[in-house]
């Protein structure tokens, strides 16, 4: 097992979620952190103190790694078995609340007359409102899924927390650029969410590229990038289709 490479993955989640908790100080402030003198869902108020919870578990679990504390390190993950299936619990409340609040701005549009939609209409358009949620959603339940059934394969189990990672990224990324144009460039109309995705792309393409070089398993790589692709290639060309208006359908 080289200690070489988890130690790069151990220090690439490290910073990443340091960089996380710090960027998300700007990315949530229009939308939570400077509304908390409002009344909110208190849902939104669990979902934001699991996330910070999470972000810090990584922070030391991947601190640990980078120590050497593997023993230590092993202990603390299994507090992941309690928190996760909560984080997802929270996270599948917010898409519903993400969903409820982009069919009521899509209908008050329509009854001002900014939109010329109506009925099915406006349904087909709140159901790609949450592509983008439940494409972080879906990553986050999958990697950290495949990191903790390959737990006793290390550099496996670094690569799948790396991209479990990365599915935060957007979330964060997305929203801190987006207020920060509207700001300083309030008619700039720009997809920033492909910003994170090529990040995702390009970090795991290199990925892919040093285990190949080393003779290194290149699997979880190659699954984690084909995922990443897959996702986007849906997000991109999927959302009028039949099969993601049925199956987004069947929740809401």
């Amino acid at each position: 097992m080289p200690k070489a490479a988890l130690k790069f993955y151990a220090n690439a989640v490290f910073f990443g979620a340091l960089l996380l908790a710090v960027l998300s100080l700007h990315a949530f402030y229009p939308t939570y952190l400077g509304l908390l003198g409002k009344p909110l869902p208190w849902m939104m108020h669990l979902h934001a103190v699991l996330m910070a919870a999470w972000l810090g578990l990584l922070v030391l679990q991947s601190g640990l790694i980078r120590r050497g504390n593997v023993s230590l390190h092993r202990t603390t993950g299994r507090l992941s078995y309690a928190l996760v299936p909560l984080l997802l619990l929270t996270a599948v409340a917010m898409i519903a609340y993400s969903y409820e609040r982009g069919l009521g701005e899509l209908r008050e549009a329509a009854e001002a007359g900014r939109l010329s939609l109506s009925g099915e209409a406006l349904l087909h358009e709140a159901r790609k409102y949450v592509a983008l949620p439940v494409y972080y959603f879906v990553g986050f339940a999958l990697f950290y899924s495949l990191a903790m059934l390959n737990r006793r394969r290390p550099l496996a189990h670094a690569q799948f927390m790396l991209a479990t990672m990365l599915m935060l990224t957007g979330p964060v990324l997305d929203r801190s650029l987006y207020f920060t144009a509207s700001v300083a460039m309030p008619e700039l109309r720009f997809p920033f969410e492909w910003v994170a995705f090529i990040l995702a792309d390009c970090v795991f393409a290199a990925v892919l590229v040093l285990n190949l070089r080393r003779g290194a398993s290149w699997q979880p790589a190659a699954f984690c990038l084909a995922c990443f692709l897959a996702g986007q290639s849906i997000y991109r060309f999927g959302l009028d289709s039949r099969a993601w208006q049925s199956t987004v359908g069947l929740f809401f």
